[in-house]
């Protein structure tokens, strides 16, 4: 077996210290899903708001105790086409404008309105002045279930650039802090997603490649399904014996969706 060892492939290079947190793109894969936010043009053309008073509203939550809140139509439409066609429809969201949201929590949500305005998220762990002391284990842990339920957010209602948007942040908190996400929110992910999902795969390589081996101590924390996914990730890494940058089997890019 080759004495080369297995390299964390969300670590920065030697290279990329002290530069913007972003997902490494350093693989062979000539058409990286990855997203290269620092060089990549708009993906969007600009709002120009020339219609100020023109809404969409979002009942958030389940009724009847469902939170409004209201985005600039010109702002969904540019971002999210299955909303688009929904308030351009015939349908009850077309005649009142209102798109009831009754399984999704008021915090995804705001991240949600930051991205369609901004293509960014305001994040403690992302923070420029962020300190560990700042942030206690359980905000911690909520912002990432958050982070996770944008992307399942994502997910239902067809919007892969949010997707990648939120992967590219896991990825970034992870990079900047070494922290493994809480077995809570393994489950949220693999009780919410499809099988071979980029997330599913996206934690899973957290667990094979940066995870600490007494995290498998309790392995009946794990469901079954996490359980097989890592047990074949670690098949395909023994079977090979290496780990170098931009190996086939296991790379960010998996990690990606197509947009």
């Amino acid at each position: 077996m080759s004495s080369s060892r297995i390299v964390d492939p969300f670590a920065s290079s030697p290279e990329s210290e002290g530069s913007s947190n972003r997902p490494r793109k350093d693989t062979p894969a000539s058409a990286s899903k990855c997203p290269d936010r620092q060089v990549e043009k708009p993906k969007f053309p600009t709002a120009s708001f020339e219609d100020p008073d023109e809404w969409v509203y979002f009942d958030v939550g389940p009724a009847p105790n469902a939170k409004r809140r209201q985005i600039h139509k010109e702002a969904i439409y540019i971002h999210c086409t299955t909303f688009r066609k929904a308030f351009e429809s015939n349908m009850k969201e077309g005649q009142t404008k209102v798109f009831k949201l009754g399984e999704t929590n008021m915090k995804t949500f705001v991240l949600f309105q930051q991205w369609v305005y901004s293509q960014s998220f305001n994040l403690g762990q992302l923070a420029e002045d962020y300190e560990p002391e700042n942030m206690t284990d359980a905000e911690r842990d909520a912002e990432n279930q958050t982070l996770a339920e944008l992307w399942v957010f994502g997910d239902t209602y067809i919007i892969p650039v949010l997707q990648n948007y939120a992967m590219t942040a896991m990825i970034d908190i992870h990079r900047a802090h070494r922290r493994l996400p809480s077995t809570e929110l393994f489950d949220y992910i693999y009780e919410n997603t499809m099988e071979n999902s980029a997330l599913r795969t996206h934690v899973v390589q957290l667990c094979v490649l940066s995870g600490r081996t007494d995290i498998y101590d309790d392995f009946e924390d794990f469901q079954p399904a996490m359980f097989a996914d890592i047990c074949k990730r670690f098949t395909v890494i023994m079977r090979c014996g290496i780990f170098p940058w931009g190996f086939g089997d296991i790379t960010i890019d998996e990690c990606y969706v197509d947009e």
